[in-house]
């Protein structure tokens, strides 16, 4: 599994409520994107936002954030988001009560 955040700088004219509004009216559009595992929302307190995605696999992560999705970003934010990828071989999941394992051999799937 691969993990992503993914990091943009809010407009200076947005509001923490009308980022919340657009989170929540964009919300179901996740739903249905091959490969994706989960989605979180996330507001810092210093005028960022973005998102902590997890992946099936990098291949999935990489055709959606070379689509549509990165133009209407930019459109929205006035700039590229910005990325930084981890490998998540072991995700613990309260919710659902479970331990994934993503790479039963992690160092040898790493050479």
């Amino acid at each position: 599994m691969i993990t992503v955040y993914v990091r943009l700088k809010l407009p200076q004219d947005m509001t923490r409520a009308q980022w919340l509004a657009h989170a929540k009216r964009i919300a179901g559009n996740f739903r249905e994107i091959p490969g994706l595992l989960r989605k979180s929302f996330v507001l810092g307190e210093d005028g960022h936002a973005g998102g902590l995605y997890t992946w099936h696999d990098r291949a999935s992560a990489e055709a959606f954030y070379a689509g549509p999705w990165r133009e209407g970003i930019i459109k929205m934010f006035g700039a590229p988001p910005q990325f930084t990828w981890f490998e998540s071989p072991v995700v613990v999941d309260n919710e659902a009560g479970e331990i994934r394992i993503a790479v039963e051999n992690f160092e040898r799937a790493a050479a």
